[in-house]
């Protein structure tokens, strides 16, 4: 039996099925640390913090692909309920709709904690970490920018982020994601010539190029907006500033290319910004 097992598997993998691969979205957990942070809101309620940008190297922010959070992890967390990871989408109005969570989740207390699940994400959106109030957890050396969200996310919500904040530290948090790529195809036997062959001129297949496809960026800051247009291979051209309008107050209120119209890969959008309220 273990033979004909063997060889089952050797015929499923000379069959070409793919096998599932791995990527993780947020930092390694690894390197240099800083000083923790603690939740501790006026209002109470616990916190959601969700990576925008961050200096380190090769890290992948936002989900380049469908698949399945199969574990995530976390360093430097509290023993106390109220930890939970959301999968976060993001809207054309700015705000952000949580499409899955795993729940409040209720941490040993360990320096370094993998926590298994099951949830679905999708092509650009993002993991996002609850702590309840006090809670606390380590960061890396590096600079990061983070949408904030007081209180801390609960599933299903849509809500825009109550600010973004600039730390000269990241977060010490990922998750890793599952995904089927696609299968690598049998090869074909060739085709015996028949016996008088007539000569045949294929043309070659056209390349497709990318394309721009202009975002909504009503409404967003403008870190977000560049990269909302650098997602959609289009580039954010110099922007325009309306009176009291600076890069961190400023929303965007007007853009030059109407939202969903098609161009060349690389084509430039320009933003007004407006004061943000």
């Amino acid at each position: 039996m273990l033979v004909a097992l063997g060889a089952s598997i050797a015929l499923l993998t000379s069959a070409g099925i793919a096998q599932a691969e791995t990527i993780t979205l947020g930092p390694a957990l690894t390197g240099p640390g800083a000083n923790g942070y603690a939740c501790a809101p006026s209002g109470g309620g616990g916190c959601g913090m969700m990576l925008l940008s961050t200096s380190l190297p090769s890290v992948q922010i936002a989900a380049p692909v469908d698949g399945t959070i199969v574990r995530w992890r976390i360093k430097g967390a509290s023993a106390a309920p109220g930890y939970g990871l959301q999968v976060l989408r993001h809207n054309s109005d700015g705000s952000y709709t949580v499409t899955a969570s795993t729940g409040s989740v209720t941490p040993v207390g360990n320096e370094f904690e993998t926590l298994a699940t099951s949830l679905p994400i999708h092509v650009g959106e993002y993991i996002a970490l609850n702590l309840p109030q006090d809670g606390e957890y380590a960061g890396l050396e590096a600079a990061s920018t983070y949408a904030t969200f007081f209180p801390q996310l609960e599933s299903g919500e849509t809500r825009q982020p109550t600010n973004e904040f600039e730390y000269p530290f990241t977060f010490a948090y990922n998750a890793d994601v599952e995904y089927e790529p696609p299968p690598t195809p049998t090869p074909t036997p060739p085709t015996p010539p028949t016996p008088t062959p007539v000569p045949t001129t294929l043309a070659a297949a056209p390349v497709a190029e990318a394309k721009c496809i202009v975002p909504r960026l009503g409404g967003m800051k403008l870190r977000t907006a560049r990269e909302t247009v650098k997602a959609a291979n289009c580039a954010l051209g110099k922007n325009t500033r309306r009176k009291g309008a600076n890069n961190r107050n400023g929303k965007v209120v007007g853009q030059t290319k109407k939202p969903g119209t098609t161009l060349a890969a690389g084509s430039v959008v320009r933003v007004t910004l407006g004061r943000g309220q």
